[in-house]
């Protein structure tokens, strides 16, 4: 069992260069991906996706156009039904997160070797450069300035 449990956490050779191009073959939309994987890394529960929703759009909406503008947060699914938000939740990660298959969806990265790769644990050899060094503490400055910026205006 220790030996199995071993191969698994082991990630597939060649991964870490898939992801890294994955999330740098282009540079459109990176503060959009950047909002997407913290918060997907760091919330503190699962997030639905209209939550993922809703909460990138107010990070791009606070990096973007400033705090003195109103954003509506309330979701309303015939703007964009649950089609449209797969679509633009595949497009902001990169096809990196996903929408789970239950009666309540919830967000997840498509495999704990992403998250590996990302926060440089488990077999990775590298991390993503993305974040910078420090990227846990910024990425949580990040995601608490986004709220409380939401709950003063």
């Amino acid at each position: 069992m220790a030996a199995l449990k071993k191969r698994l956490d082991v990630i597939p050779p060649g991964s870490d260069d898939l992801f890294n191009m994955i999330l740098t073959r282009d540079l459109e939309n990176t503060e959009e991906l950047h909002l997407c994987i913290q918060w997907v890394l760091f919330s503190s529960h699962p997030l639905k996706p209209q939550e993922l929703f809703i909460a990138n759009q107010l990070g791009i909406f606070q990096i973007g156009l400033g705090l003195e503008e109103v954003f509506d947060t309330q979701w309303n699914p015939e703007e964009m039904p649950a089609e449209g938000l797969r679509r633009y939740i595949d497009s902001s990660s990169k096809g990196l997160a996903e929408v789970t298959r239950s009666k309540k969806p919830t967000m997840q990265l498509i495999h704990e070797s992403v998250r590996d790769f990302l926060l440089g644990k488990g077999g990775s050899r590298k991390k993503w450069t993305g974040f910078g060094s420090g990227h846990s503490g910024k990425a949580h400055d990040t995601l608490k300035s986004i709220c409380l910026a939401q709950l003063e205006g």
